[in-house]
């Protein structure tokens, strides 16, 4: 593709070109390149042409539920590409030992059409039931290593991230995530300051959905979101539509942090993108009203953002250029999610999982390895 402004690391490439062959990069420069006979180019003049966005915490769209198995991450992945999504992690809510472990070891195969499911995030079951967001808290549970090696076991290589709460014997869950080849993120936990500054001595290296489900900042007692703000190497999700987080505090949270330290996720729902009105959950009555989904207690219920609009609102909230929004959506949520190694940016060997944004952000084609999955009016 040629003639857009390509978003790079190191800035933008006015009248750029991003070269592909068998699905990846092989190269990135300013002018039109060097297409051969029969090459297909396309024309993204006056588009900025960026790296597919990486969601590592959603739970659904559109109607289509990842709690429902593999029919309804396979809807997920077609309608996530709309939306300028090349990779997700389908994230999993706590549910009973069976069930859960079940439904791991039905996606974990999967192969989607659409944006890539590049493995599963569980959130929980391992977390705090004085933390539980929308969630009751009788769906959380003591660690259990006998229940941790059953969903790795289902899992064969596919979990790549699990929340997890940080005090008193769900700690020790930690170590053995860690050497299960998880990331571990902290969150839905209501533990002190000192116990997630011992759980980052430990090895944590980043948190869900930061300020929400987790203990404040108090002048005496600085807790969680206290931790995690001030501790460098951890990354903290954010959930960037002005509900979750106020834009002063998210404007806090990046100063100190930076790109490269934020990593924006949407944290949707099945019922995101069906509009306003009452929606029924696994049991949760969800009300949707004001861009935000909430249960009977007034709480938080997910979110109906898509990442899309979270880079929108990076720019408008943080005052930030283009190519670093785009960055939070991509490379720092791979990288924190350990898939660096093929997502997140596009430079040479890496796959060649694209978006092609209008002059307003707004997604007008996606490809996925190479192979357009979506275009806008197609």
């Amino acid at each position: 593709m040629a003639g857009g402004t390509v978003l790079t690391l190191g800035g933008r490439v006015a009248g750029g070109h991003v070269e592909i062959v068998d699905g990846r990069v092989a190269g990135v420069g300013a002018g039109a390149g060097a297409p051969a006979p029969g090459d297909e180019v396309i024309d993204a003049e006056g588009l900025f042409v960026a790296p597919g966005f990486v969601d590592t915490h959603i739970h659904g769209i559109g109607g289509f539920d990842a709690m429902a198995g593999e029919a309804g991450v396979r809807g997920m992945a077609r309608e996530l590409a709309k939306h300028g999504v090349t990779a997700f992690l389908p994230t999993l809510a706590s549910a009973p030992p069976p069930e859960l472990a079940g439904l791991v070891a039905e996606i974990a195969p999967l192969k989607t059409a659409g944006a890539r499911m590049a493995g599963l995030h569980l959130e929980g079951p391992f977390l705090d039931p004085r933390a539980p967001g929308m969630f009751a808290p009788e769906d959380f549970r003591p660690f259990d290593v006998d229940e941790l090696e059953a969903l790795v076991k289902a899992g064969d290589g596919a979990l790549q991230l699990m929340t997890l709460a940080c005090q008193g014997a769900r700690a020790d869950a930690l170590a053995r995530i860690i050497m299960a080849g998880i990331v571990p993120s902290l969150g839905h936990a209501a533990g002190t300051y000192a116990e997630a500054k011992r759980a980052i001595e430990h090895g944590l290296a980043r948190c869900t959905h930061c300020f929400n489900a987790m203990t404040g900042m108090h002048h005496r007692e600085p807790g969680i979101a206290g931790a995690m703000l001030e501790h460098d190497a951890v990354t903290a999700e954010l959930i960037l539509d002005g509900i979750h987080v106020h834009p002063a505090m998210a404007r806090l949270l990046f100063e100190r942090k930076g790109a490269e330290g934020v990593a924006l996720v949407s944290d949707a729902m099945p019922f995101a993108g069906r509009g306003e009105g009452a929606f029924d959950w696994r049991g949760y009555q969800i009300t949707v009203a004001g861009g935000a989904a909430r249960i009977p207690t007034g709480n938080l219920a997910g979110s109906v953002l898509m990442l899309d609009g979270a880079v929108r609102n990076a720019v408008e909230y943080l005052d930030v250029p283009p190519e670093l929004a785009v960055e939070m959506a991509s490379l720092t949520p791979a990288r924190s999610a350990g898939l660096e190694d093929e997502h997140g940016k596009l430079e040479p060997g890496r796959r060649a999982d694209v978006v092609l944004l209008d002059a307003e952000l707004q997604p007008v084609r996606t490809l996925v390895g190479g192979t357009t999955v979506w275009a806008a009016g197609i």
